[in-house]
């Protein structure tokens, strides 16, 4: 059972609006950065980040609850559709922790049960043929088990059961599942904590609008960049 538990309620159109415009900077063309970042605060906030390695973009949602703070990838896609899909004008959003179920005996609890027992005799083993196969041998079941320590015969699946997955909650029924470890995320430097919204782009990026400016010092208007944001855009 997963014990681990994150969560936190948020404004559903607000956080759809900043999963919206910091998608607009990831990159489909590298699997880690077609994901967000999601990062639940311990004071509830959320901030929902994303980066095609040349701009940078991080932007915050406020909420309400949440005791641990945990990040996390998802998929931009599902997500977006899934905020969508809702009604509700506040979204209740729960992380639980996975868990690594250990490989062991389900009998005697050992961890070793495929190391091979150790020999009982220190006399020279003789090998002897195996006898010829026949038709009506039964074959052995290959998904079977059997315990160096105690003997106990199994299925495999008894011996390695499955892992619990981390399981991301959005509202009441839909469940995602991060599927990405989060420490690839290529994020070298923080915001300042509690930024609403912020852009961090590279001098590359920012002289590609600086060329279109004019140099003539009598068209002053036009010698400058300007900046604004509107309709989840920004246009420099």
């Amino acid at each position: 059972m997963m014990e681990e538990k994150t969560f936190t309620s948020v404004s559903r159109k607000e956080l759809l609006d900043a999963v919206t415009f910091v998608r607009k900077f990831s990159n489909r063309n590298i699997p880690v950065l077609d994901n967000v970042k999601l990062t639940i605060q311990e004071d509830g906030n959320v901030t929902v980040r994303a980066t095609d390695l040349e701009t940078d973009v991080v932007s915050l949602v406020e909420g309400n609850g949440g005791e641990n703070s945990v990040e996390l990838l998802i998929d931009k896609k599902k997500l977006t559709e899934t905020l969508k899909s809702l009604n509700d004008d506040s979204v209740k959003l729960e992380f639980f922790a996975g868990e690594e179920i250990p490989n062991v005996c389900p009998e005697c609890g050992t961890t070793e049960f495929d190391a091979p027992p150790e020999p009982e005799t220190t006399e020279e083993a003789v090998l002897t043929p195996s006898p010829a196969p026949e038709s009506d041998v039964e074959s052995p079941d290959w998904d079977e088990k059997t315990c160096a320590k105690c003997g106990h015969v199994g299925k495999s699946a008894e011996f390695y059961p499955p892992n619990i997955l981390p399981e991301f909650k959005v509202g009441e029924f839909f469940t995602l599942h991060p599927d990405m470890d989060v420490d690839e995320f290529p994020i070298a430097d923080d915001f300042p904590e509690n930024t609403k919204t912020a852009v961090r782009t590279s001098v590359g990026a920012l002289k590609k609008v600086i060329c279109a400016a004019t140099t003539d010092a009598s068209r002053f208007d036009l010698s400058v960049v300007n900046f604004s944001a509107d309709d989840d855009l920004i246009v420099a």
